[in-house]
């Protein structure tokens, strides 16, 4: 990277918030039902991956508010 750039890519990249990531266990009925629903998915405030292996288990995804199945 040229060296006069340097200072402005810094700046452009420590600007940005700081990814978050948990870890929950919940069931698909509680992720689109109540609260989290409207509070998160709704917003399309969150992306989430269900636990398996795609292709291989029933897997559920959500991006940007929209739920997508990849089922084995």
């Amino acid at each position: 990277m040229p060296e006069e750039v340097v200072d402005t890519v810094r700046d452009t990249v420590l600007e940005k918030p700081t990814p978050q990531f948990w870890r929950v266990v919940m069931s698909l009925q509680d992720v689109l039902a109540g609260d989290f629903y409207i509070e998160y998915v709704k917003k399309g405030d969150i992306m989430m991956l269900s636990a398996g292996r795609i292709g291989i288990d029933n897997v559920y995804s959500l991006k940007n508010g929209m739920c997508a199945t990849h089922r084995s």
